[in-house]
């Protein structure tokens, strides 16, 4: 079965929304839909940000905030 562009990208938009948690930097309190939507509003490494709200290894920070899911 061949799919579209767009019937590609929209599938392509749920698994991403179905498997996404969000993401809150308790120092300022703003909640992002994802790690990913995190990083590209505020430039800090999504897989450090990640690391955070796992509360695993060795970050405790990630651009100098905290970070949990939320």
């Amino acid at each position: 079965v061949k799919m579209t562009k767009e019937h590609k990208k929209k599938l392509q938009a749920a698994c991403v929304k179905a498997i996404s948690k969000a993401v809150r930097c308790i120092e300022t309190g703003v909640i992002y839909k994802s790690v990913a939507e995190a990083r590209r509003k505020t430039g800090i490494c999504a897989g450090t940000i990640g690391c955070c709200c796992r509360k695993k290894g060795y970050y405790k920070t990630a651009g100098g905030y905290h970070w949990e899911f939320y």
